[in-house]
């Protein structure tokens, strides 16, 4: 399978490490910590991401690594490939 991860750069350490580990093909992409500060911002940037991910096709699926974080991710959607994204407040959670 081959995967998009979107992520914020506070999991940089933290992902890297998984992806490493896994069986399956991940591509992953990392905003800046500071994103969150602007939750309206954040969630144009995120679906600008979604977007690109959903064009350049090839992945099974999109996977956030982001919480609720401010309602930034409120509402975002992937085109034509599934968009998985955890039942989470913010990213610590």
């Amino acid at each position: 399978m081959k995967y998009k991860l979107i992520s914020c750069e506070v999991f940089l350490r933290e992902a890297c490490y998984a992806l490493s580990h896994s069986h399956n093909t991940i591509d992953p992409e990392f905003t800046p910590k500071g994103a969150h500060e602007d939750p309206n911002r954040l969630r144009e940037l995120l679906q600008a991401k979604i977007d690109d991910a959903d064009k350049e096709g090839g992945y099974d699926a999109i996977l956030l690594c982001f919480g609720l974080c401010g309602n930034s991710t409120a509402g975002l959607k992937a085109r034509s490939i599934p968009l998985v994204i955890p039942r989470a407040h913010d990213c610590c959670t």
